[in-house]
């Protein structure tokens, strides 16, 4: 999935993390953004990435509702009430199959979301402050 989860970085703004310098410790986050060139004599703040995972949860209730439109619509009221009477033990499988097939397609094509939130913020003070 996300390879930077844990990772921390560094930016000049509070809320938008866009240096692309990650690092495993928050020690050398914070050594490299008091050496980092674009922040001298500026203070800094460090976060750390937590991985935002693919959403793949109720697929299945949407896979019957699309389902359910195609036939009405092409069915007309003879196709109204299909899969209707879904067993939600069954809905609970079908929600599983999906979300396997949905997490090893993203898998093999690296569609997994590269965004990711930053938690742990901490505004780190330039040596001149």
């Amino acid at each position: 999935m996300n390879e930077l989860n844990g990772k921390w970085t560094v930016s000049l703004d509070e809320e938008y993390f866009n240096e692309c310098e990650y690092f495993d410790t928050k020690e050398e986050a914070i050594n490299f953004g008091k050496s980092y060139e674009e922040f001298e004599g500026r203070g800094f703040y460090v976060g750390q990435v937590e991985a935002i995972p693919m959403h793949t949860d109720f697929l299945g209730d949407h896979c019957i509702e699309y389902i359910q439109e195609h036939h009405f619509n092409n069915d007309g009221e003879f196709g109204q009430e299909y899969l209707d009477d879904v067993k939600k033990e069954h809905l609970v499988e079908l929600d599983e199959i999906i979300k396997n097939a949905v997490l090893d397609w993203a898998t093999k094509y690296n569609y997994h979301p590269r965004h990711f939130f930053v938690r742990s913020v901490e505004y780190i003070e330039s040596e001149g402050e």
